[in-house]
């Protein structure tokens, strides 16, 4: 029994240091303002778009996609006047878009095991890498 119970305590000491490291990274995020150059990138690879689609998306994208683009620039400007002009403000901003504008039925599941997870995650490593 004694090893089960030393494993157990070795899990938690090692969610505990993932804790503090991801709230180290959030507030580093917080206190980095945010650049337009960092906010088109996440938009880019939050819709999947080119630079030069992005940069010319009048004329190269769907309606559909530009309206889910203006979609995002709501749910952004939404995070930002709360939490602040900054990257951690920038990333709210995507995950309010995944939550609750991205579908119209709940989106836990691609959040946590799809596509939209997988973009997430790599936008937020992004994010701590650019600080």
């Amino acid at each position: 029994m004694r090893p089960k119970i030393d494993e157990i305590l070795r899990n938690i000491d090692v969610v505990l240091e993932q804790e503090q490291k991801l709230f180290r990274e959030i507030t580093m995020l917080s206190e980095t303002a945010m650049k337009q150059t960092q906010r088109d990138l996440v938009t880019q690879l939050l819709f999947d778009v080119t630079a030069m689609e992005y940069y010319n998306y009048d004329k190269t994208l769907s309606t559909r996609k530009i309206n889910q683009l203006n979609d995002f620039d709501l749910d952004l400007r939404t995070e930002i006047s709360d939490k602040g002009d900054n990257l951690w403000g920038l990333f709210s901003g995507v995950t309010r878009y995944t939550t609750h504008s991205m579908k119209s039925t709940d989106n836990s599941e691609g959040k946590m095991f799809g596509q939209t997870g997988v973009r997430e995650r790599r936008i937020f490593k992004e994010l701590v890498e650019m600080v």
